[in-house]
C-alpha cells in the first residue's frame, strides 16, 4: 500500500532546544534550517517577544541565537507596523527574510509587500495555528493587577512555562522583589480566561483563515498525538509541522538532520484533535456579559467572577495541579477516551 504523503509531519527537536519552547520546537529547527542554508548571504528573522516592559511586539533578529528571543507562546496581540516595514526594507535590499506570526500578520505582510510589487522570492513565512488574540490592553491591565497584588513590578512572565510540563498551560511569573510563582492561581487567571475564550478580540471569531494557509510553513502544537502516534514520548512537547508549497522542500530535507523526531502523518486523523486548523473559535455565552462588566467593574471583578477566583475554584485548581504533576490527569484522560 502507498503511503499517503500529507505534508504533515509531526516533529521534536533536539532537548537542548525544547525546554524553551512551547511544544516541539518547531520554530528554533526552521530557524536553524534558515540560517544554515543561508549562510553565504544577509539574513532577518521577525517573531514575537517581549520588550523590557513586558509589551509584545515583533522585533528582527539577524543569528539564529537571536531567534530564541521568539520562542514561547504569547498569547496578546504583537506590535508589527515597525517590523513590517524592516522587513520590506529588507527584501528590497537583497536579504534572505524570516517571519513569522498568526496567519492574519502573514497576510498582511504579504498584502503590503504585494501592492509595493516587492519581490519575495527571499522571503520565508511561518504561522502559528491561532485560537485568536486578546488586545495588548488588557494583558497591561492584567500586569497591573498582579503588580498591585504582589507590591512589586513583573520582571519575567511566561503564559506557558515549559518545565513545569508541556500540557496544561502552566504558568510563571517573578517579580522584582525576587518572588516567583509557578503554575499558581495567584497568576493564572490570564491564561484560565484566554482558554476560556473570553480574552480573544471580537473579529477573530470571524477569522477566515483556517484552512487558507498564507505561510509556507504552519506550525503548532500536536495535540493528540498520543492517539495520532502512540508510540512517540510526548512529556516534552510535540510540534505538528505542515509543508504548503516547493519552496520549502529543502528546509524540510534539511530539518530532519537536526530532529529528534519527524514523523510524516499518513492520513489527516491528527485534524480531529487541532481543531483550529481548519475551524474559527466559536463566541462563547458569556463573552458579552464578560465585557460589559469588564468595562463596568474593571480586571478584579471578572477575574472573581469569570477565573475562578473562590476558595473552591482555587482547591479546584490545586487538585488539578496535582494530578498533572504525578501524570494521574492525563491517564484519566486517556482511559476515558478508550471508553
Amino acid at each position: 500500500m502507498n503511503k499517503k504523503h500529507t505534508n504533515a509531519f509531526a516533529y521534536i527537536n533536539q532537548d537542548e532546544y525544547l525546554n524553551v519552547s512551547s511544544s516541539g520546537g518547531a520554530f528554533l529547527g526552521i530557524a536553524k534550517v534558515f540560517f544554515s542554508i543561508n549562510k553565504d548571504g544577509r539574513c532577518s528573522a521577525y517573531g514575537a517577544c517581549f520588550d523590557e516592559n513586558l509589551n509584545v511586539r515583533h522585533e528582527r533578529v539577524l543569528t539564529f541565537e537571536g531567534t530564541k528571543r521568539f520562542c514561547g507562546s504569547k498569547y496578546v496581540q504583537s506590535d508589527c507596523l515597525e517590523a513590517y516595514k524592516k522587513a520590506k526594507k529588507d527584501l528590497l535590499e537583497g536579504y534572505n527574510v524570516l517571519f513569522t506570526g498568526t496567519p492574519c500578520q502573514i497576510s498582511v505582510l504579504k498584502n503590503t509587500l504585494k501592492s509595493s510589487e516587492v519581490n519575495v522570492e527571499k522571503l520565508l513565512t511561518v504561522d502559528i495555528v491561532c485560537h485568536g488574540t486578546p488586545k495588548a490592553e488588557i494583558w497591561k491591565e492584567y500586569k497591573s493587577y498582579i503588580e498591585q497584588k504582589e507590591g512589586s513590578k513583573l520582571k519575567f512572565f511566561s503564559f506557558r512555562y515549559k518545565p513545569a510540563g508541556w500540557k496544561g498551560y502552566p504558568t510563571f511569573a517573578e517579580f522584582e522583589n525576587g518572588k516567583k510563582y509557578i503554575n499558581s492561581y495567584k497568576i493564572s487567571h490570564f491564561i484560565t480566561l484566554f482558554r476560556k475564550d473570553l480574552l480573544i478580540q471580537q473579529g477573530c471569531f470571524n477569522c477566515i483563515f483556517p484552512g487558507h494557509y498564507q505561510s509556507d510553513i504552519t506550525i503548532a502544537d500536536f495535540w493528540g498525538i498520543e492517539f495520532c502516534l502512540p508510540e512517540i514520548d510526548t512529556k516534552k512537547g510535540v510540534s505538528i509541522m505542515i509543508f504548503h508549497n516547493e519552496q520549502c522542500e529543502e528546509i524540510k530535507k534539511c530539518l530532519s538532520n537536526y530532529a529528534k523526531v519527524m514523523i510524516e502523518m499518513d492520513d489527516d486523523s491528527y485534524l480531529i484533535y487541532n481543531h483550529n486548523l481548519l475551524n474559527k473559535t466559536l463566541k462563547p455565552k458569556e463573552y458579552d456579559d464578560f465585557w460589559q462588566d469588564y468595562k463596568q467593574q474593571g480586571i478584579g471583578f471578572v477575574i472573581c467572577k469569570y477565573a475562578g477566583n473562590s476558595l473552591k475554584e482555587k482547591i479546584k485548581f490545586e487538585v488539578i495541579r496535582m494530578l498533572r504533576y504525578t501524570g494521574l490527569l492525563y491517564t484519566v484522560k486517556r482511559m476515558m477516551h478508550k471508553a
